[in-house]
Order: structure tokens, then C-alpha cells, then sequence
């Protein structure tokens, strides 16, 4: 794999990906791992080939093979940017740079960065007083890739988490959230799980 990094050519690369086996796409992303733990290890001439290994994973959808905790620290510093864009007086426009910048790494949050990566999503989606922006139509993939599990992690946020539950005291955030709801609780199966979301749409209605 060092050798393909190394040496070959983009859409030469793209063609060896494609033939790949699950061990050497790993192995791509182990060595994006490697130059995260260690700066060292990237002897390359100009320091770059962290940034090289990571543009042509974004490219193959390759960064579900990066180590958890890489993807972690990945996720975690773009999500900042969407948090920092909500945050900001009109906004809208750096909410929908920042939502496509997340999008490029795709729906892969490791778990143990899915709720710093998942409140910031929800605050997105449900707004505030003024309206919404397009950014949530950029950020569906990561609602619809979740699992039953995740998808119930996710609905809980909106009554454990201070950030996914800040605007919930104005009336359309709260219709979007209850929309969001109902759309999850329509993708469930089991019947405790059900039961559990309704609750949750009733404690959202009671705020």
C-alpha cells in the first residue's frame, strides 16, 4: 500500500481500489492513522501526504476505513465549523459550506464522537425562530445511514443534550423536531422502541 500511495498516479490508484480487498482498504486508512499519531512517519519531501492520503479517501469514500480514533479527531474538527456557523448571526450561507465540507468524509461517525458530531447536526436540522437553512438537505445522509441503536441514541439527544435541546422552547424548532421524530419512529420496528420516541415527541410538546 506504500507503494500505491506513493507511486501511483490518482486514477491509477482509483482502478487499484477498486480490486482491492477489505485488508488493504483498512490498510489505507491505517496510514492515514499512522500520520496523525506521528508526524514523523510522513517523510515526504514537501510534509504533505497526510492531506494526499485523506483528499483520496474523500474521493473512493474510503474514510470508514480510517481507525476510530482518527476519524474521531476528523470529525470532531469539522464539526466545529458547523457549530461555529449556527452560532453565528446570519450564518445560513457558512451553516451550508460547513454541512457540505462534513458531507465530503461521509456518514461514517465513530461512536465515540457521535454525539459532539450528532447535537450539532440537530441543531442544524430543527433551526431556530427565524427559519432554517439548506444545510439540513446536505446533512439527510447522516440522519438516514443510522442504525435502530443509533437511531434511538439520536432521538434521546433532543432531551439529554443542552446543545440538540436549546431551541426547543420556540415553537418551530419544535415542529421540526416532532417532524424529525415521527419520520425516525416510522423506520422502527420494535414496539419499546416506538413507545420510547412517542414519549419523547410528548416531553419536547411539555417544554
Amino acid at each position: 500500500m506504500e507503494v500505491i500511495f506513493c507511486e501511483l498516479p490518482n486514477h491509477l490508484f482509483l482502478d487499484v481500489w477498486e480490486k482491492a480487498n477489505e485488508d488493504l482498504r483498512k490498510s489505507a486508512g491505517q496510514r492515514y492513522y499512522s500520520y496523525v499519531l506521528d508526524h514523523d512517519a510522513d517523510t515526504s519531501e514537501d510534509k504533505g501526504a497526510k492531506i494526499r492520503v485523506l483528499e483520496i479517501l474523500v474521493k473512493v469514500d474510503g474514510v470508514k476505513f480510517i481507525p476510530d480514533a482518527a476519524r474521531a479527531i476528523l470529525y470532531r474538527h469539522t464539526i466545529k465549523k458547523l457549530a461555529k456557523a449556527k452560532d453565528t448571526a446570519y450564518g445560513w450561507g457558512d451553516e451550508e459550506k460547513a454541512a457540505k465540507a462534513l458531507l465530503q468524509f461521509g456518514p461514517h461517525v465513530p461512536s465515540i464522537a457521535f454525539e459532539d458530531v450528532y447535537q450539532e447536526i440537530l441543531t442544524v436540522w430543527i433551526g431556530n425562530y427565524w427559519g432554517r437553512s439548506d444545510a439540513y438537505l446536505k446533512l439527510k445522509p447522516f440522519i438516514d445511514s443510522l442504525n435502530s441503536k443509533q437511531m434511538m441514541t439520536l432521538c434521546r439527544l433532543f432531551i439529554e443534550n443542552e446543545r440538540a435541546g436549546s431551541e426547543l422552547f420556540q415553537s418551530k424548532p419544535k415542529a421540526r423536531a416532532k417532524e424529525l421524530l415521527e419520520n425516525i419512529k416510522s423506520r422502527l420496528t420494535i414496539q419499546a422502541s416506538i413507545d420510547e420516541v412517542d414519549e419523547i415527541i410528548k416531553a419536547i410538546g411539555k417544554l
